[in-house]
């Protein structure tokens, strides 16, 4: 549990706006990751990792690399969508 400094300050108890900003961020991408299709979560966090795709197509099943990237397309395309949707609506609410 955090405490107070020794010197008396709060600083390191107390989370920065840039940190709450990261976090939220983090959380917003991990939820968008979650939502992507099994597969395609599966090959762009295998992507993610340092994987090829020639790597992912063995790893998942022996898959072909034309599959592997046609589901990493998907997978980035529905990524892009989400996060300028989210974008426009910032922007509606009048939050950027």
């Amino acid at each position: 549990m955090p405490t107070l400094q020794p010197d008396g300050s709060w600083d390191a108890v107390i989370a920065g706006p840039v940190s709450i900003d990261e976090i939220l961020e983090a959380r917003e991408a991990l939820e968008l990751l979650a939502s992507l299709p099994d597969r395609q979560r599966a090959d762009l966090i295998l992507l993610v990792a340092g994987f090829s795709y020639v790597e992912i197509a063995e790893l998942t099943g022996g898959r072909t690399y034309t599959n592997v990237n046609k589901h990493i397309a998907k997978a980035r395309a529905r990524v892009r969508l989400a996060r300028l949707g989210h974008t426009a609506d910032e922007r509606r609410s009048g939050r950027i």
